[in-house]
């Protein structure tokens, strides 16, 4: 054999290879679209009406109002982030949340919630 005939088998043998990797590669990209569709559809699901969250909302101040702030602490660490976030828009709340812990979450909307009580507050 001469050079050139190594040379050309080389080549071969590198785009045998460089086809099978470019499958494994398209494979794998199939795998981790699907993955993420499936999260997409299950956060779609998992997320309520505006509705429902502007009632939930103001049950959990109700709760809040008649027993203290371990209500709002434990309906905050029992939901998701993506849930809280929708929380709060639905609610025209204003945080950050996509920066903040769910403890920071909790105590902003504590403060709302002591705030609002403030204000609703029927003078004597």
């Amino acid at each position: 054999m001469n050079r050139i005939e190594k040379i050309k088998l080389k080549i071969q043998k590198l785009d045998k290879l460089l086809t099978e990797l470019k499958n494994e590669v398209q494979l794998l990209d199939n795998e981790l679209q699907k993955k993420k569709n499936k999260r997409v559809i299950k956060k779609q699901k998992d997320i309520p009406s505006i509705d429902v969250l502007k009632s939930e909302y103001e049950d959990l101040y109700k709760l809040f109002l008649n027993q203290n702030s371990k209500v709002v602490n434990d309906f905050i660490a029992s939901k998701d982030r993506v849930y809280l976030i929708e929380l709060c828009k639905a609610n025209n709340i204003v945080l950050d949340s996509s920066k903040r812990s769910q403890t920071k979450m909790a105590e902003e909307i504590i403060q709302w919630f002591v705030q609002r009580k403030a204000i609703t507050k029927k003078i004597k």
